[in-house]
C-alpha cells in the first residue's frame, strides 16, 4: 500500500490562495508550493516524524 497526503478541500483553497498572494507580492508562490510538497513527501516517507504535544487530541475539533 502506498501512503499519500490528503488535503481537506478548504485547505486546498487556502494553499492556492496563499501561493497566489506570495506570487503576487514576492514572486515566490512556486517556492511555497514546492516547500509544501517537500513536507508532504517527508510525512509520507517518515510518518513518525515530529514530536507529540502532551495533552493534544488530534481528533478534537478546532473552534474559531
Amino acid at each position: 500500500m502506498t501512503a499519500s497526503v490528503r488535503y481537506h478541500a478548504a485547505a486546498r483553497v487556502e494553499i492556492v490562495a496563499a501561493a497566489a498572494w506570495y506570487e503576487e507580492h514576492t514572486g515566490r508562490g512556486g517556492e511555497l508550493l514546492a516547500a509544501l510538497e517537500a513536507l508532504a513527501e517527508r510525512l509520507v516517507d517518515v510518518p513518525g516524524t515530529g514530536s507529540p504535544v502532551p495533552g493534544f487530541d488530534p481528533t478534537s475539533t478546532l473552534r474559531r
